[in-house]
């Protein structure tokens, strides 16, 4: 992937968000802060491209879809409520689980990562 002023702006505007897996739409919105000329349908491409790369992944909360630079291997915790995006640093999947889904499937997998869905502590102490 070439590095174009179009990736340096999300990659930029992933940085100023870190840690708060956001939407297509809040990274446009970080990269106008900064006065960048990108329109939003170049950063749906360009976060595409970059998910296809494994530079950034992308995690399905709900409708939304959020983003999360993909620094260390790690997996996400999803609410079904409000759409919170916890990172998980479980650096390994147990081996019974992949053996699990390999008899499942017929699958050789070579690596994992996992997203749970469930209703986090807030919504909980809400309902």
């Amino acid at each position: 992937m070439r590095n174009t002023s179009q990736r340096k702006a999300v990659l930029l505007a992933l940085g100023d968000l870190h840690g708060t897996h956001p939407t297509a739409s809040e990274i446009y919105g970080a990269i106008k802060v900064r006065n960048y000329q990108i329109g939003l349908a170049t950063v749906y491409r360009t976060l595409d491209a970059m998910v296809e790369r494994g530079d950034v992944a992308a995690v399905r909360t709900g409708n939304a879809v959020r983003y999360d630079l993909t620094h260390h291997h790690h997996h996400h915790i999803v609410c079904q409520n409000c759409g919170k995006v916890t990172d998980v640093d479980a650096s390994e999947v147990p081996s019974e689980l992949l053996t699990f889904f390999e008899g499942e499937t017929g699958f050789d997998l070579a690596d994992a990562t996992i997203q749970l869905n469930g209703i986090c502590a807030d919504c909980t102490t809400t309902r």
